[in-house]
């Protein structure tokens, strides 16, 4: 048993060698006063075959051969960005990804103190955004990351720190396919990934902020979920629903898998962690126009939880945080696009 440890976003990095059958979990703690310690918990066991018997304990040097049984996503050419989109229009970019445009608007980010479950760092504050902005309607998956890591020959940082043969993204045991969200991503593998996607489209997609995050997952809604008060893992997201007598697949799912939010985005509860824009930081005690989180910072924000949380740690006012090279198993992201100038 090897523990990777978000202690305050920070992960050990010492992970167990890939020739051994072993499991790592995640004792997770939320950021606030007195560094609340939450009681989300992942852990995901790992078993490997013999087909990798010669691959030895870390990430090999040179990349092997994935992409017969990992293809990367076919490019296209995309239509015109509308000059003036509509709330809830689509477009799909190179990619094939669609984006979903969001307008401008207010809304209350946080939880109020009477929510169940909620953490002291989640201060109920009101948010006002003024630009428009085009948010992923999925979790970037394995073949749209394949693409840009074939036409840059770019290494993720669990290539450069040695970990793992299991944590490396695209030699899951699963097998899991290019539908599937891309795994064992850093905040620094998805900047590379929106500095790379911008350069070639000639677009500017990022990160979404954290508040432009929360916006999007709330779409119009007050209550702990999008959903409502309660979230259900038989039908609504992908989490662990053991522990209220629903179902617990214990593995991620194909994007999409399960039905959008009001504003047609999918996942935004649970399946996988998501890296936003911001350095962690404290909410402030008033209203804002479009945050960016604090200037300097040694941690960024994670959203949405994943597949092996519980629901009250899937609410849309969850907080999470990690170093910008933390690796864990359950982390990926989704990108934000600019309105067209």
């Amino acid at each position: 048993m090897v523990e990777g440890r978000l202690r305050g976003g920070r992960a050990n990095r010492r992970l167990a060698p890939a020739d051994a059958s072993c499991s790592f979990g995640w004792g997770g703690r939320r950021r606030g006063t007195g560094w609340a310690r939450c009681v989300v918990r992942i852990l995901v066991t790992v078993s490997i075959g013999q087909a990798m018997a010669g691959a030895g304990c870390r990430a090999q040097e040179t990349r092997p051969s994935w992409v017969d049984e990992l293809p990367p996503v076919r490019e296209r050419q995309p239509e015109p960005l509308p000059e003036n989109p509509k709330h809830g229009e689509t477009w799909t970019n190179s990619l094939g990804m669609k984006l979903v445009y969001i307008t401008p608007g207010e809304f209350m980010m946080g939880s109020p103190p009477t929510e169940k479950d909620r953490y002291e760092n989640e201060k109920l504050h009101r948010v006002k955004l003024t630009k428009g902005y085009w948010m992923a309607a999925t979790e970037t998956t394995r073949g749209q990351f394949a693409a840009f890591v074939l036409a840059t020959e770019y290494e993720t940082d669990t290539e450069k720190l040695g970990y793992s043969y299991s944590l490396v993204w695209y030699l899951h045991p699963w097998r899991w396919g290019p539908e599937h969200p891309a795994l064992s991503i850093s905040w620094n593998d998805a900047r590379a990934f929106c500095t790379w996607l911008s350069e070639k489209e000639q677009r500017t997609y990022r990160l979404p902020t954290e508040a432009e995050w929360e916006y999007a997952c709330r779409a119009g809604t007050t209550t702990p979920y999008a959903t409502g008060e309660t979230i259900s893992s038989n039908d609504q997201a992908n989490f662990d629903g053991e522990s209220q007598g629903e179902l617990a697949l214990r593995e991620p799912m194909p994007v999409a898998s399960f039905p959008p939010n009001a504003w047609g985005l999918y996942d935004m509860h649970g399946n996988v962690f998501e890296w936003c824009a911001d350095w962690w930081g404290e909410y402030p005690c008033g209203p804002v126009t479009d945050p960016t989180g604090p200037k300097t910072g040694t941690d960024r924000v994670l959203r949405g939880s994943a597949w092996a949380s519980v629901a009250e740690h899937c609410r849309s006012a969850e907080r999470h945080a990690g170093e910008p090279n933390m690796i864990m198993l359950a982390l990926d992201f989704r990108v934000a696009l600019d309105t067209a100038e």
